[in-house]
């Protein structure tokens, strides 16, 4: 791995999803994990989250 590899890996933010029908808890998730260095993306339901996973690559899920 080239030190420019090294270093953007280094620099990524670990992206979470995070799956839940409330939306509020949605938003409070997305707030709390921002601000601690995560990327947050956010769905209401297991077919959004399917159609997420298709096209991102996600490092953790939180499912309700």
């Amino acid at each position: 791995m080239s030190e420019s590899e090294a270093s953007s890996t280094a620099l990524r933010q670990p992206h979470l999803l995070v799956v839940d029908d409330d939306v509020e808890i949605l938003e409070i998730a997305r707030r709390y994990f921002s601000t601690h260095g995560f990327r947050v993306s956010v769905v209401t339901d297991g077919l959004a989250m399917r159609n997420r996973l298709s096209g991102e690559t996600i490092d953790l899920i939180l499912l309700d």
